[in-house]
């Protein structure tokens, strides 16, 4: 996801956002059929690497597909695209075993869960039908300050890494770590539930008023600040777990919302919105892939969730910190254009 993310900005420039993101959709359904009738393990790993491909695509388009069709209401619309993220992520992880269970197995719980790609897939045309491709506007040379944009690309990739390690390495292990704390394992589960149900609430409640209360980098200091209550609250008070699960949503799905929305902030076209997207989110999944692991290891090393949930902790408290960065004010990349 995180290396093929990169690919949005020549992908999108030669067919248009709109073809782009269709073919985006398909890669995405086609690959979702080939992993539920794989043969054997390669063939499913195949397929999911497929899978990834069109999925690091379709993750770097829609910021650019907001800043062309809706550039004077990007936080409702980057809440909009974020929230249906969340939603289908939780609907596939509560039905994927249920589903199992029905249609024989992993395979049958796979191919009925490709009926919402294909579904997104075949919509999509006839929803944009009448969308231009926009491909003029993607081969503009304006966009970030060709000295900013390095360190622009670096910085965002920087506060999206801290974000994507705290979420995955949190989301991988709170269970297992309620449960070592005494929890019974089908309660523990609960956690997540709540955690899924909160951050899409506060998704929904960034794009309500993301523009009229606080700011940009208020916002996310203030959700890097809830993700931290929530991982050393569970360290502190394991008891209280679904409490401080619900503090994690919180700060998770107004988070990922403003950090989506920032490179629409800083640019001031589609061509510098898809330059800045794709290296944020390469620096912030590839990151973040080494989380759930690295976690892992230190509770097997350790013996306790502690050290790992320390680590994400301490990504929080620096996630705080760049929120506040002037170089991510649209005021100071503005300046630093004109030098």
């Amino acid at each position: 996801m995180g290396v093929f993310a990169l690919t949005a900005a020549p992908v999108a420039a030669r067919l248009g956002t709109r073809r782009a993101f269709g073919l985006a959709l398909w890669v995405v359904l086609l690959a979702s059929v080939a992993r539920s009738v794989a043969p054997g393990y390669a063939a499913v790993v195949a397929a999911t690497l497929v899978f990834a491909v069109g999925q690091g695509l379709a993750n770097a388009l829609p910021p650019t597909v907001v800043k062309e069709r809706l550039p004077g209401d990007t936080t409702r619309g980057t809440a909009t695209y974020a929230t249906g993220l969340q939603v289908g992520a939780a609907i596939a992880a509560t039905l994927a075993v249920p589903l199992a269970t029905v249609f024989g197995g992993w395979r049958g719980s796979l191919l009925v869960l490709a009926l919402l790609p294909a579904i997104a897939a075949v919509s999509w045309p006839l929803l944009v039908h009448h969308v231009a491709g926009a491909r003029d506007a993607l081969r503009s040379p304006r966009g970030a300050p060709a000295g900013t944009a390095p360190r622009l690309r670096l910085r965002l990739a920087a506060l999206f890494a801290c974000m994507s390690i705290a979420y995955y390495g949190t989301i991988a292990w709170i269970a297992a770590d309620l449960d070592d704390a005494g929890w019974s394992s089908s309660y523990a589960g609960v956690a997540l539930g709540v955690l899924s149900a909160v951050s899409i609430g506060s998704t929904i409640l960034y794009g309500a008023v993301g523009d009229s209360v606080g700011s940009r980098n208020g916002w996310l200091a203030a959700a890097f600040a809830g993700m931290l209550v929530g991982i050393v609250g569970v360290l502190a008070l394991p008891a209280a777990g679904l409490l401080w699960a619900a503090c994690f949503g919180a700060g998770n799905g107004a988070g990922f919302g403003s950090v989506m929305t920032l490179p629409l902030d800083l640019v001031g076209d589609p061509a510098g919105v898809v330059g800045l997207t794709g290296p944020m989110l390469l620096g912030g999944y590839v990151l973040a892939a080494a989380s759930p692991p690295l976690v892992g290891l230190l509770r097997d090393v350790s013996g306790s969730f502690v050290p790992g949930f320390l680590l994400l902790a301490a990504l929080c408290l620096l996630g705080i910190v760049q929120s506040f960065s002037s170089a991510l004010r649209p005021r100071a990349v503005a300046a630093l254009s004109r030098t």
